[in-house]
């Protein structure tokens, strides 16, 4: 059901009803209220053509608004009327608008006052749910002390006997109005009651209701954080206390405790209160439980709702404002693996629609924000988050393509783009997350993007709308979202080609001239700052029209001290016509000044309508001076600001008189540098040579090295032949000795040499048997030969690869050309290590002499076995030819064999 034609209803029958207040119209106008109650109460939001009805029809906020103030009416009536008024006010543009024009407030003060002890008391607690509605976060200023009022009769409900939602509704007014609000908290302060409502307060801490209990503690720390009172309050052991009931209210379920979301709201706002001040910080950073409750918050992104995100993501916020709990926000969002999810959670709100999520999704941009200006976290959470970016911006550009000629989306989604590119650029400032984003976010996108924006900044420079004010907020927001486009490109230039020409294209283009020069002239410090930057990049390039960007500054400078120079005789045609708008009566000037005399001459005055008049007439004077002074600074800066966009114009102006003179300085210096270009030729030349001399030095040392290790090897395997001759020598004396026994039991008796003999023959088939088992041994000695040669050529592969090693070592050698000192030293040291291995090797040849006298000993000792061998032959000769050669066999052989073995 649309709620376009329920609003219009309304209207007619309201307009009814206040021309003629019979029963028939009356009951036609509870007939409208009901169905607006029960559109309302379906949970409906308002939709932007229903919105503009009720703006620009000043029949329904006025008439309901006079409804409340006007005497004898039905309570039925206003009851219903404070309802929908409830309902309304959900909108922040139509509650400024009930606020500054209506004036509803003020009427709203006047019936808490008028209602006490009447038929209207039924009607009292839903006043107070309204103006704890309407005084959260905003800033209410009113005539006549009507804050004042308020304070006092909530105040008086605070300490007096009433019912639980009477003393949560008026503890809610007195800390919305006292958060952050100094002429508020010196009037508590000063109040007779004050001291009373301490104790009340205090008392309140043991209240089994959260909600008294949480309000409780916000208003005691706004009036007394950092007096007597409430260093006794929020002292140590409180402090702590404090933190937990704030983390365990805040990721309590809301199903399980009433008020939940005045209680959560309160909690969150309580901890962004106290958390202003150092002592409290510091009581923070210290407490232990801080990360676990952290976690546990990250968590309740996935189940919370848009009010609750909204303010956990709040929380959050104000966390950041301090070092070590940031730093520990960053590791359980951006690096925990197990709380990977909480990253996608927020990726997830900033997806979400803006017509019902519009502060979380402008929060949780704010905090990655946040997060990432500290620290760019892992490339895995920059591939998440880069296409979201990527997506999140193409979605942005086609919602504000289909919603531009709607003022209220179109708003909010150039407000959405605004922040995602400010998170982009903050992206991109990390050299190791430039990589990701440049491949995520297409230049075409962002082409696209540009040319978009550059067309609808054309549109709205070229509207002439009435309300000036939303049509200057919609340019500078569409300025800024044009230079924040431009800067991403620019700084996406470096780590992707396509950018940079594409960047260089916008530069040069002539369509960006004049919005560069309005935002130097007309917009605030940091985007004339950026635009600047622009600017400086822009004068490099050669196709730069920097006489028409002259001439269009010089023009929008003088244009803007004709502005300003118009709009200062102007402010009393304003006070009239503002008077005119909000004096309903048609009374003359000179009416209301006769009034005023007889105010001020102490006369009363019986009708009500002329105090009316004074209230708004004395509200205006005030706004009017306010104003007055507002346009006072408003002058000084902007003739600050022409005075330098005329300095850049003559800055630019003297820059193209010298252009041709730089150009001629420039040519001799390239000139200069193409001379020293040459010298350094040179020098790298000779550098080179020297580097490939001490590169083949090298080489002849490695190779010396190689040689000398090769001998070392050699040696060790002569030492190895060498102790197996020995053991061969032993074994041979010995078997000598036992021939020498055997010939000498020969010599003595004959008999024993048929033994002998004997033994002999057993003797020799052992040794056949012996030198089967040297072949055999022979044999595998070969196998290990080749095994060896095998290892030695896996030895060359090492070899090979250690020789590429070596090669890039030598590579590395070349480009660091900075250590050629230490390198000398390197050198100095090799050659020092050079003569020690040459006198190894001096040591290792003498060695070698050694063990070559030894081997000519050795050989002299075995000529000297082989002569006694020889005359062992003879003597078994002799015995030979004495016994006959019928029995005994040739033992000749056996003795040669025995010699070659």
């Amino acid at each position: 059901m649309d709620s376009c034609p329920v609003f219009q209803g309304l209207a007619t029958s309201l307009a009814q009803y206040k021309r003629e207040s019979n029963k028939d119209n009356q009951k036609e106008f509870e007939h409208q209220l009901d169905l607006t109650l029960t559109h309302s109460s379906n949970g409906r939001q308002l939709s932007a053509k229903s919105k503009s009805i009720i703006l620009l029809n000043d029949v329904i906020l006025c008439g309901l608004t006079n409804l409340i103030d006007k005497r004898f009416q039905p309570s039925t009536l206003i009851h219903k009327t404070l309802m929908i008024l409830s309902y309304l006010i959900l909108d922040r543009d139509i509650l400024k608008h009930l606020c500054t024009r209506s004036l509803l407030v003020v009427k709203l003060a006047r019936f808490l006052e008028s209602s006490t002890g009447t038929v209207y008391q039924s009607s009292l607690l839903q006043t107070l749910k309204l103006l704890q509605m309407i005084t959260y976060k905003l800033t209410v200023t009113c005539p006549n002390g009507c804050i004042e009022d308020i304070l006092d009769f909530s105040v008086h409900t605070v300490v007096s006997e009433c019912s639980a939602e009477y003393r949560i509704a008026s503890l809610a007014i007195i800390s919305n109005l006292s958060y952050t609000n100094v002429s508020v908290q010196a009037y508590l302060k000063g109040l007779s009651s004050a001291s009373a409502l301490n104790r009340v307060l205090i008392a309140n801490m043991k209240d089994e209701s959260l909600a008294v209990l949480i309000l409780s503690l916000s208003i005691l720390s706004s009036l007394w954080l950092e007096e007597d009172l409430g260093m006794k309050i929020f002292n140590g052991k409180n402090i702590e206390q404090t933190f937990q009931l704030i983390f365990k209210l805040t990721c309590q379920s809301p199903d399980k405790m009433e008020d939940s979301r005045i209680v959560i709201r309160s909690c969150v706002d309580l901890f962004c209160s106290i958390t202003q001040t150092i002592r409290i910080q510091t009581a923070l950073v210290e407490y232990e439980l801080l990360p676990k409750y952290l976690q546990s918050i990250c968590k309740l992104f996935s189940i919370a709702d848009a009010n609750r995100a909204s303010l956990l993501l709040e929380l959050l916020l104000s966390i950041c404002k301090m070092e070590r709990p940031t730093e520990l926000l960053v590791r359980i969002v951006l690096y925990e693996t197990d709380s990977s999810s909480v990253f996608l959670d927020i990726i997830a709100w900033i997806g979400q629609p803006l017509q019902s999520n519009q502060t979380a999704t402008f929060l949780a941009i704010d905090l990655l924000r946040v997060l990432f200006e500290i620290d760019p976290g892992p490339s895995s959470v920059i591939s998440h988050l880069s296409p979201a970016l990527s997506k999140q911006l193409s979605i942005g550009v086609n919602c504000l393509r289909a919603e531009q000629n709607q003022e209220t989306q179109g708003s909010l989604y150039l407000t959405k783009l605004i922040k995602l590119l400010h998170l982009t650029s903050t992206v991109c400032k990390h050299s190791l997350q430039l990589q990701p984003i440049s491949e995520s976010i297409s230049d075409q996108l962002l082409l696209e993007l540009y040319t978009f924006i550059l067309s609808t900044t054309q549109s709205l420079f070229s509207i002439h709308n009435e309300r000036e004010n939303e049509l200057i907020n919609r340019k500078s927001s569409a300025i800024q979202l044009l230079l924040v486009t431009v800067k991403i490109l620019a700084t996406l230039k470096d780590s992707k080609r396509m950018c940079q020409e594409a960047y260089n294209s916008i530069l040069e283009d002539p369509r960006l001239l004049p919005y560069l020069s309005y935002a130097i002239t007309h917009s605030d410090r940091r985007e004339t700052l950026l635009s600047l930057e622009l600017l400086r990049d822009a004068l490099q390039r050669p196709n730069f029209h920097i006489s028409n960007f002259g001439n269009i500054l010089a023009t929008s400078s003088h244009n803007q001290k004709e502005l300003i120079q118009q709009s200062t005789p102007q402010v009393n045609d304003v006070t009239d016509t503002a008077r005119k708008r909000h004096n309903p009566l048609k009374l003359d000037s000179n009416s209301v000044e006769d009034s005023i005399e007889r105010m001020r001459s102490g006369l009363s005055i019986a009708d009500m309508r002329n105090t009316d008049i004074i209230d708004i007439y004395e509200y205006k004077l005030s706004t009017l001076e306010t104003k007055v002074n507002q346009i006072e600074a408003l002058q000084e800066t902007k003739s600050l600001s022409l005075q330098q966009s005329e300095r850049l114009g003559a800055q630019l102006r003297c820059k193209l008189a010298d252009s041709e003179s730089e150009c001629q300085n420039l040519s001799n210096a390239l000139t200069q540098i193409q001379n020293k270009l040459l010298k350094e030729e040179r020098k790298v030349k000779c550098l080179t040579e020297r580097e490939n001399e001490l590169s083949f030095d090298n080489d002849s040392l490695k190779r010396e090295i190689i040689s000398l290790q090769e001998l070392e090897v050699k040696c060790i395997q002569i030492a190895a032949e060498v102790a197996d001759k020995s053991e061969v020598c032993d074994r041979l004396k010995a078997n000598l000795k036992r021939e020498c026994s055997v010939a000498r039991n020969l010599q003595e008796d004959n008999e024993s040499l048929e033994v002998t003999i004997q033994t002999l023959k057993s003797q020799q088939e052992r040794l056949f048997e012996q030198n089967k088992d040297t072949e055999i041994e022979k044999q595998k000695y070969k196998q290990i030969l080749l095994e060896r040669d095998n290892y030695v050529k896996e030895l060359e592969v090492n070899v090979t690869q250690q020789s590429t090693k070596i090669s890039q070592i030598e590579r590395q050698l070349e480009e660091i050309i900075a250590e050629r000192d230490s390198l000398a030293k390197q050198i100095a040291n090799a050659q020092k290590s050079k003569e020690s291995l040459m006198e190894r090797a001096n040591e290792l040849q003498s060695e070698k002499i050694k063990l070559n006298s030894e081997l000519q000993i050795e050989r002299e000792g075995q000529k000297l076995t082989k002569a006694k061998l020889e005359k062992m032959q003879q003597l078994a000769a002799m015995i030979h030819d004495l016994s006959g050669t019928s029995g005994i066999p040739n033992t000749s052989n056996f003795l040669s064999k025995a010699t070659t073995n």
